[in-house]
């Protein structure tokens, strides 16, 4: 079942549910979706709604469609910004990445540290000594690696957040819109 969903009610306890086909478009609690479900005939779409405190049903196929519009800017959006999620989910994924990897990389360096600690209290030769903060540097130099890595992929987040922000408005705006539309053809 995909859909539209504002969970509440759309006005002071009123509320609507628009079901055509596998979509439900409403505002109001899930509990409404049941009646509305009750009350439909086949497949055929339906539009339920309570408005100060009474309940109706309607079929009509323009009254339909006209609810259907004022919902499609809205859903165009969800749309944009699921996109634009999964965009920003895989960025999220690779930082991840490289953050595990940072920290195992934290962790062979605090192990390496934990020998040179040692080695230092062992007087360690020399040669010892050089190995262990070879290897160290190696490590450090890696995780500056990850680092750079990381910063570029925060970059990379940057404008997509920008662009959500700026759909988060267009929502806000755009649902504003359907609400009174939605209020208007509900009066």
């Amino acid at each position: 079942m995909r859909g539209t969903w504002s969970i509440g009610g759309a006005r002071n306890g009123d509320a609507y549910v628009l079901i055509d086909d596998d979509r439900v478009t409403m505002a109001g609690h899930s509990d409404d979706i049941r009646i509305a479900r009750t009350l439909q005939q086949g497949r055929t779409p339906v539009l339920w709604l309570r408005q100060e405190g009474k309940e109706y049903i309607v079929r009509d196929a323009a009254t339909i469609k006209q609810v259907k519009a004022a919902h499609a800017p809205v859903e165009a959006l969800g749309a944009e910004q699921g996109k634009l999620g999964e965009q920003q989910g895989a960025l999220g994924e690779r930082q991840g990445d490289l953050g595990m990897k940072q920290g195992e990389l934290g962790m062979e360096m605090a192990a390496v540290g934990v020998e040179q600690a040692a080695a230092a209290a062992r007087q360690r030769s020399a040669s010892q000594q050089a190995e262990i903060d070879r290897r160290m540097q190696a490590l450090a130099s890696e995780q500056e690696k990850l680092a750079r890595q990381q910063e570029v992929l925060a970059r990379e987040q940057q404008p997509l957040a920008r662009q959500q922000e700026g759909l988060g408005r267009k929502q806000v705006a755009a649902a504003g819109k359907m609400r009174r539309d939605g209020d208007r053809l509900l009066d």
